[in-house]
């Protein structure tokens, strides 16, 4: 006999809520369904009720919708997703599905596949990293839209105050707050997406992509993976680079094969570097608490994260009297030109 179960229906269709209602029930009879309208502000409560498995009706899929639900469920300990979208909107449905692990079905869902979905969902959850991931990537998602929102209205006042510089500066220093929070959530997506790299990876030029990032001339070096993401990984550790040193200094960078490998070195001589703990060089914002007003807390744990991603291994060394060395060691694609 089935147990009982707690099921959250979040409800944001035109399709009688009812009928879904009926239809939960007869698959679950002795089920606990309780409604809901806006995973956002019923947020709280939802969690509260702790259900076994929550139940989406969405006429719109859409990446903020997403995001609310993909934190919800990560706040939920990861619970199942059952998915239902009108027909006609299944394919845009299916990319949502996708990132709530969720199970797809058409509105209004047949009987025989709600109960098959629901058995699904009630399956164990994922594990407590990628619950922690999926939470992180929901974050991202439900805030990058008033973010831009908001960045975009600062912009329109600064052209609206152009004449007053008092306002103007305060203006600009509230957008590079927000800038900031920008960076952070697009950290968060890299690490999400370096947990999701697909088996097939194209060939990328290391020596290319760090004369984009760094400048000076480097030779090519081929590896496999995403384009994007590298790029991201030396970027993020050009910025820390520049942020250890301070005083308009530089470090130094190196593009080398060691065997099979790929090897990226920076070099930062920097006598502000020699309370630095090696062991705790990628631990999440141990940059940020040595260095106070540093805006790069997640930025040395994501270089890492993308590279481990990719077969790699990223690590620091002593370098001089003060200064630290980081090294990313890539495999290299043998034979492969990019």
């Amino acid at each position: 006999m089935r147990s009982a179960v707690r099921i959250a229906v979040v409800w944001q269709s035109t399709t009688p809520v009812e009928a879904l209602c009926r239809a939960v029930a007869n698959a679950r009879p002795t089920a606990n369904v309780a409604v809901f309208h806006d995973p956002v502000a019923d947020g709280e409560t939802i969690r509260r009720l702790q259900p076994s498995v929550l139940v989406a009706a969405l006429d719109a899929p859409d990446s903020e919708s997403a995001g609310a639900l993909r934190m919800l469920r990560a706040l939920l300990g990861g619970i199942g997703v059952v998915l239902l979208a009108p027909a006609a909107r299944l394919s845009e449905a299916r990319v949502l599905a996708g990132k709530l692990e969720a199970q797809l079905l058409p509105l209004p869902p047949e009987p025989a596949a709600l109960d098959a979905a629901l058995e699904a969902a009630l399956r164990p959850s994922p594990s407590e990293p990628q619950a922690l991931l999926n939470l992180t990537r929901g974050i991202s998602d439900e805030v990058n839209n008033p973010l831009l929102a908001a960045l975009g209205q600062l912009r329109l006042l600064e052209v609206e105050l152009a004449d007053d510089e008092a306002k103007l500066a305060k203006v600009r220093a509230a957008t590079r707050s927000l800038r900031r929070i920008q960076a952070t959530l697009e950290r968060a997506r890299a690490v999400q997406r370096s947990s999701e790299l697909p088996a097939t990876l194209h060939i990328v030029d290391l020596g290319e992509l760090l004369r984009e990032v760094a400048g000076g001339d480097f030779p090519p070096a081929a590896v496999r993976g995403d384009r994007q993401l590298l790029r991201t990984a030396l970027r993020d550790l050009a910025a820390v680079g520049r942020d250890l040193i301070g005083e308009g200094r530089a470090g130094t960078w190196a593009l080398t094969r060691r065997d099979q490998d790929v090897i990226v070195r920076l070099e930062l001589p920097a006598t502000r570097l020699s309370a630095w703990q090696l062991p705790r060089t990628f631990e999440p914002y141990y940059l940020s608490r040595l260095l106070r007003g540093t805006s790069h807390g997640l930025s040395l744990f994501t270089v890492q994260q993308i590279v481990t991603a990719h077969g790699g291994r990223a690590r620091a060394r002593r370098h001089g009297e003060h200064g630290l060395a980081f090294e990313l060691v890539l495999p290299g694609a043998a034979d492969a030109r990019p």
